[in-house]
């Protein structure tokens, strides 16, 4: 556990906007990090995504990839939006969320990977669409904007 935390705070460190980005960062950062050992219960109870800091330095870290990564991340936003429909996980997609809050280019990115992740991923498709709804409005409000009900779409 804590030597994730610190590969954590080191890829957050390394990602940053104030540190600039390191191309090789970027790809390996989503394939270093498995999402489902976040959520796990550790020996004291408390899953690592719990622990002070973490939540902030994932997000930083996707941040920066959601920004600066010019290669195809839909194999690894996949696998970390699969883990995060799973019960309990929830606060995976929260992180995902915090990462582009309230930047244009994250959102964007984000967004599209998951409409593609939510139409051609494999899996539950309707709980993926569900969550790709929710996701989208979560987004939308993060830039002060109302999401947009659609026939078919009332609550």
């Amino acid at each position: 556990d804590r030597l994730l935390r610190l590969l954590l705070r080191r890829f957050a460190d390394n990602l940053g906007e104030q540190a600039g980005t390191r191309r090789a960062d970027l790809g390996l950062f989503p394939r270093a990090i498995d999402p489902r050992w976040l959520t796990r219960p550790r020996p004291y109870g408390v899953p690592t995504l719990s622990r002070w800091g973490v939540r902030e330095h994932l997000a930083g870290s996707w941040r920066a990839v959601l920004t600066y990564r010019d290669a195809d991340l839909d194999v690894d936003l996949g696998s970390w939006l699969d883990a995060g429909i799973e019960d309990g996980n929830a606060a995976l997609l929260d992180v995902l969320v915090d990462a582009a809050a309230g930047r244009f280019r994250p959102i964007a990115v984000l967004t599209a990977g998951i409409r593609r992740w939510a139409r051609f991923g494999e899996g539950n498709r309707a709980a993926a669409e569900r969550i790709a709804r929710e996701l989208a409005e979560r987004l939308e409000s993060t830039q002060g904007l109302m999401a947009h009900k659609t026939e078919g779409n009332h609550q």
